[in-house]
């Protein structure tokens, strides 16, 4: 039976991967490159496919394999995906937060238990898939 990271490991670690994505982009842009360089670009730096890099991005588990491969291309010591770095959120997801906060403020008692339960179907939504792709 494959062992599986903790979700709070496996979050930590797409959090971090996701900050180097982003440090990556304003070294490009620093340099002079795109405002936005391609994805695929970033999976070279990685050394690996495209939809390998798009699937770690969006629900694949950074297993310890992986992240310390992650880690020695970015030049990173082994174990820095693993930890808190107290990255901040990318500015889609603080425009995201910015409108949720302003309709939750909109809403009446009924809005916001709606709202509520959306959010809360998405999340089980997203952690089945996520324990179904593990296994």
């Amino acid at each position: 039976m494959k062992k599986t990271a903790p979700q709070h490991l496996l979050d930590t670690r797409r959090s971090n991967v996701l900050a180097l994505r982003e440090e990556y982009q304003a070294q490009i842009l620093a340099a002079g490159g795109l405002a936005r360089a391609p994805e695929s670009a970033f999976a070279k730096v990685l050394l690996m496919h495209p939809s390998m890099w798009s699937q770690i991005k969006t629900s694949r588990a950074i297993t310890d394999l992986l992240a310390r491969k992650i880690e020695i291309q970015c030049g990173k010591p082994i174990g820095w995906l693993d930890r808190n770095h107290g990255t901040t959120a990318s500015a889609a997801e603080d425009d995201f937060l910015d409108l949720a906060r302003r309709v939750w403020r909109a809403e009446n008692f009924e809005g916001k238990q709606e709202l509520r339960s959306l959010l809360i179907g998405r999340e089980r939504k997203s952690s089945h898939k996520a324990r179904a792709r593990s296994s």
